[in-house]
């Protein structure tokens, strides 16, 4: 698939459990980073956002079925280690509980983690931003 490079979508996985909201983390493999993040990706040509986050989804951690998508309406742009400035949207995604998660080659691991943890283990300001306006509009 031809990716628009510029254009990026953030996935932020989570699921609650009686009152508790938890956050997917995945670790990236050292040649890329290293880092926690939540998932991220380009959106095709012709792609929409929906079908971008079902595809990454599904190749990041094997989730095919999700609960519900929330578009957060906070999207930041920043600059790869390629040098090329990128947009990414942020949505927030509820999976089931019970959800198996499966890595891809990309990530060594996987940490579910509530907000305050999350915070400390994300690299990024605009990462850490979206966490906390996800959270927000998730509990209020």
């Amino acid at each position: 698939m031809t990716r628009n490079r510029e254009y990026q979508i953030n996935c932020i996985v989570f699921k609650k459990q009686n009152k508790d909201i938890k956050f997917l983390l995945l670790k990236r493999i050292a040649e890329r980073g290293g880092f926690w993040q939540s998932i991220t990706g380009g959106v095709g040509v012709g792609e929409d956002r929906i079908k971008a986050i079902r595809r990454e989804l599904k190749e990041e951690t094997g989730i095919t079925k999700f609960k519900k998508v929330i578009d957060t309406k906070f999207s930041y742009s920043f600059v790869n280690r390629e040098g090329r400035k990128l947009e990414e949207h942020v949505y927030g995604i509820e999976i089931n509980p019970n959800q198996k998660i499966t890595l891809s080659w990309e990530h060594t691991e996987r940490k579910w983690v509530d907000l305050k943890e999350a915070l400390k283990l994300l690299k990024y300001k605009n990462n850490k931003k979206a966490f906390k306006i996800l959270y927000q509009r998730i509990t209020s």
